[in-house]
């Protein structure tokens, strides 16, 4: 806690803000050759039994799933994959928000939506 640094800091290191844009910008170009890895193929489902719109992976210690309304109608009611895809863009417009309250005990994992060749993922 006492070398926690936020954004309220006196004069907080522009190192510790160039280090978290290297991150999270490393971690989204990972993530972009995650989704073209598991789109052609060389990445294995963590659940083959499944069906494909069901499909997770696990590629670089990166999990991906689909944002479409996989399970039983779970979207039915408002449109299914619409639905879905709207709700996965909330999903990490709230993270990006959460990152931003900067609160020194809540840890949040890095997240991004990778749309590719009309999936979004």
């Amino acid at each position: 806690k006492d070398n926690y640094i936020s954004k309220s800091t006196p004069s907080p290191s522009p190192p510790i803000f160039r280090m978290i844009h290297k991150l999270l910008t490393e971690f989204g170009e990972a993530s972009m050759i995650g989704a073209k890895a598991i789109f052609d193929g060389h990445v294995t489902p963590m659940n083959p039994n499944e069906p494909t719109r069901s499909h997770v992976y696990l590629h670089n210690n990166i999990f991906f799933s689909r944002a479409v309304d996989a399970g039983v109608d779970t979207f039915k009611i408002t449109q299914g994959d619409k639905a879905a895809r709207k709700s996965a863009s909330r999903d990490a417009s709230c993270m990006g928000a959460l990152f931003k309250l900067d609160i020194p005990e809540l840890h949040t994992l890095a997240t991004v939506l990778v749309d590719y060749l009309g999936t979004r993922l």
